[in-house]
């Protein structure tokens, strides 16, 4: 990884990288333009929510027209991380509810 200065340009290339019926899991790779060098990457999960609820991944990637059945399968490392942040996600709700 490279060091990234204030104000300089970068791109970020971004790709869902595992999905289950309510959240996906996201990659952000933070790089230089032109060269494509990398300064860092971040992993998000996400949910999708409309007024009446939650949206399915599967369903939103489809109607933008991509084949569901072709994505890649996940890594393990990737599905590790995300039951971590769900079993993180679950205590830190647990904490608020009690505090509150």
């Amino acid at each position: 990884k490279r060091e990234l200065n204030p104000f300089q340009r970068f791109e970020v290339h971004s790709q869902v990288v595992a999905f289950d019926d309510r959240w996906m899991t996201i990659c952000h790779e933070f790089r230089s333009p032109g060269k494509g060098d990398m300064f860092a990457i971040a992993m998000c999960r996400a949910v999708m929510r409309h007024r009446h609820g939650f949206c399915n991944p599967a369903h939103v990637i489809s109607d933008l027209g991509i084949n569901v059945d072709s994505k890649p399968p996940c890594h393990p490392v990737v599905m590790d991380a995300s039951i971590l942040a769900a079993q993180l996600d679950a205590t830190l709700r647990k904490l608020t509810r009690n505090t509150a």
